[in-house]
């Protein structure tokens, strides 16, 4: 499961760690995260945690037994029917239908955008809706959610699709289509806004993309249905599997914060808000699903944090966004290319300019000043003193 990070100047993509009523939440899942059958005995093993989109295969899993069962309405103490039947392909698709179609959109999505470019440069992700907090800021709130449909690469796509497939559709199973539809979704939603709100706190400038914070959301719901299940903090704590997972998540987020760039923020927040939405099925906590839609509208405006625009490394980030779009090109490499949308640099630069954004007004005298007209000259003079006004420095740098 990946949830990756990429440089829209040079085109390297920085991996990130690998890697929503339908039928009634009962009946233990016998199964592993791969969706094959565990009875008793023979315990399932939940799938390893992300692997990075490095370029080469992650390091073989820890094994770590832990059922990915769980029955909402069986005593704690109950186990899994036991059985020797492992189901074909044909019936996990038959019983988790929505899995399949949203791999199936995943590679859609990533033939698109390889028909277009390449996935491991960041103007192709740019465009086809990467997590971006500048953009996100300057109203481009899609931008929290499409980042879960678009991967970096087919190392990183391959990946997600193979250790997301059995998992999902084990949970499809457990839960029923609809709400595993709004565990997954609301999972995405959350990974993505988590992500856009500590790149605004690091101002570390981020491209994020991959579906890792949605599979990391129905990771942390088979370990609610396994709490369930267990019965007690005490016995959930002692359980091997559970152990076992939260071993390999603690390596793999070391890894994230030491060697590679993992988005071990969209990881968690994504992880945290599929346990709890699932914690709130399992218990039928109609009520509590405000408390839930409000924290989600929380750490939207969190993500968006439209009362603090663009400041230090950000605003230079979003001006250079900004005079990309209006030429075609990074400013700083003419010859490299870049998304053309001449209307979209200059509302982005006028919305910085009205908030506080000094070189975004310089941008825009700049854009104005070569349009020639009488009317576009006074305004770009207007504009110039007013971004040298705002942050003296690039000024004292042209002359």
């Amino acid at each position: 499961m990946v949830r990756a990070m990429a440089d829209p100047r040079d085109g390297d993509d920085e991996a990130q760690p690998p890697g929503h009523a339908g039928a009634p939440v009962g009946g233990a899942v016998a199964e592993d995260a791969h969706g094959n059958a565990a009875g008793p005995g023979r315990p399932g093993e939940p799938p390893p945690p992300p692997a990075a989109v490095t370029g080469t295969a992650p390091p073989a899993p820890v094994p770590a037994p832990a059922s990915a069962s769980a029955s909402a309405s069986a005593p704690a103490s109950a186990s899994a029917t036991p059985t020797n039947d492992v189901p074909s392909l044909v019936d996990k698709v038959r019983e988790s239908p929505f899995t399949l179609v949203l791999a199936l959109v995943n590679i859609a999505v990533f033939l698109w955008a390889e028909s277009v470019g390449s996935t491991v440069e960041g103007t192709t992700l740019l465009q086809f809706g990467a997590m971006e907090p500048t953009h996100v800021w300057a109203g481009e709130y899609w931008r929290l959610v499409t980042p879960m449909f678009l991967h970096v690469g087919w190392i990183h796509l391959a990946m997600n699709t193979y250790f997301g497939f059995g998992l999902c559709a084990a949970i499809e199973r457990a839960l029923g289509s609809r709400r595993f539809l709004v565990v997954y979704f609301a999972s995405g939603a959350a990974a993505g806004c988590g992500s856009a709100f500590v790149a605004w706190l690091l101002q570390d400038g981020r491209q994020s993309a991959g579906a890792s914070g949605a599979i990391f959301g129905i990771l942390g719901a088979l370990l609610a249905i396994r709490y369930h299940q267990l019965g007690s903090w005490k016995a959930f704590a002692a359980d091997p599997g559970i152990r076992g997972t939260a071993i390999r998540i603690a390596i793999w987020t070391a890894i994230g914060l030491t060697a590679v760039h993992f988005d071990n923020s969209a990881h968690f927040f994504g992880l945290f808000a599929g346990a709890l939405a699932t914690i709130l099925y399992v218990r039928r906590a109609r009520l509590a699903w405000l408390g839930y839609a409000a924290a989600l509208a929380g750490l939207f405006l969190a993500a968006t944090h439209p009362w603090s625009p663009p400041r230090g490394p950000d605003a230079e980030r979003f001006a250079t966004y900004s005079m990309g779009y209006i030429t075609g090109s990074w400013p700083e490499a003419k010859s490299s290319p870049f998304i053309h949308n001449e209307a979209k640099g200059v509302r982005f630069s006028e919305k910085g300019c009205k908030h506080g954004v000094g070189l975004s007004c310089l941008v825009l005298a700049e854009y104005l000043e070569k349009k020639g007209d009488p009317d576009s000259i006074a305004r770009s003079k207007e504009l110039y003193d007013r971004g040298c006004a705002i942050d003296p420095a690039p000024c004292k740098q042209i002359h």
